[in-house]
């Protein structure tokens, strides 16, 4: 039986990348620039994600890839397969930034402490699904990251990457900004390659810290199923 592949759309800015099919059914090997139907984060008029620590209540720290933007604690909680990467910042005298993925939240070694004063609130022990991302650092540089305008190089860069984990953990205080991640998810309601650029880490640990980020990734999901759709773009 030939499986259909959704094919891999690269995000740059509120600006989707995705590979259009021929006639006979192949994907192209270039890309098309392709914007969402729907609004990519909940600043209307930005071009970036930004997602907040645990403790901004205006923006929210739990981070959808697929879907380009970042949601709150309600949102996530309803939605929790839409989840793959959480961004914390612990007040409490850690010094240090956390990325992690949602099966760490739940699990991990310290997880429950890596929330700070929210420790004891950890949401995701009580969601009802989580994604089994992977996150890892990688070499690139800012120019690397804008230069990557095909699919077959971002699927390169993160399968290029090396340490892949639960958690990322930037310690001493040393902030994100210029930073490149990739990030994998393999799951059967769930597939995606992504890469993170980290335009500027604003803040640090209080209620107004967030990252202003920049994604390139697989897929969109706009009905929140966990799954890209096929008809989740435009032409721009």
């Amino acid at each position: 039986m030939k499986t259909r592949h959704l094919v891999a759309a690269a995000l740059v800015a509120v600006i989707f990348i995705s590979c259009k099919k021929d006639k006979d059914d192949k994907p192209k090997s270039d890309v098309q620039v392709f914007e969402p139907v729907i609004a990519f984060n909940t600043n209307p008029g930005s071009s970036y994600m930004e997602a907040g620590n645990q403790y901004n209540l205006q923006k929210g720290c739990f981070m959808d890839l697929i879907g380009g933007k970042a949601r709150n604690y309600t949102d996530a909680k309803a939605h929790p397969k839409s989840i793959d990467l959480i961004f914390l910042a612990p007040n409490d005298g850690q010094d240090a930034y956390y990325l992690m993925t949602p099966t760490y939240s739940r699990s991990g070694a310290g997880a429950n402490a890596m929330w700070g004063s929210n420790s004891t609130e950890n949401p995701v022990t009580t969601w009802s699904a989580i994604n089994e991302s992977e996150i890892s650092p990688t070499n690139l540089t800012a120019a690397e990251f804008y230069n990557i305008s095909t699919n077959s190089q971002l699927a390169a860069a993160v399968q290029g990457a090396k340490n892949f984990s639960g958690n990322y953990v930037s310690a001493g205080g040393v902030k994100l900004t210029a930073k490149v991640f990739a990030v994998k998810l393999n799951m059967d309601n769930r597939q995606l390659q992504a890469l993170i650029l980290v335009v500027d880490h604003v803040g640090t640990s209080g209620a107004t810290g967030y990252l202003k980020v920049i994604v390139k990734v697989t897929g969109i999901d706009t009905d929140n199923d966990g799954k890209p759709d096929n008809n989740g773009y435009k032409d721009r």
